[in-house]
């Protein structure tokens, strides 16, 4: 964990900070790919608005890859269930398949 934040306190001091935003994912992504998913779930989901594009592209994307993996990491970070989440915010037509995909990947596995 040290060694982590070391590497990140020298990329932040070389590299300007949008290339330092995009470094930082690609360290979250390699280190914990589906606790990197949970994150940005979450953050599409949270506040007064939800980033609607954000929160499909990943349920979609993910769905056949490693949404179980994901959804394990969400609740062991947020102490909820992805599913309540998600219910919370789907109250409109626009992600009814998303959701669909979702629930079926839940009666999978």
């Amino acid at each position: 964990m040290v060694y982590l934040i070391l590497v990140c306190l020298i990329i932040n001091c070389l590299i300007t900070a949008n290339s330092s935003v995009l470094v930082y994912s690609t360290v979250k992504i390699v280190r914990n790919r589906p606790a990197y998913f949970a994150e940005r779930l979450e953050l599409a989901m949270k506040g007064l608005g939800t980033n609607d594009d954000t929160l499909i592209r990943i349920i979609v994307s993910r769905c056949e890859i490693d949404l179980v993996n994901t959804k394990v990491e969400y609740e062991r970070l947020y102490h909820k269930t992805l599913h309540s989440s998600v219910e919370v915010i789907s109250k409109g037509d626009w992600i009814r398949r998303p959701i669909q995909l979702y629930n079926s990947v839940s009666l999978i596995f």
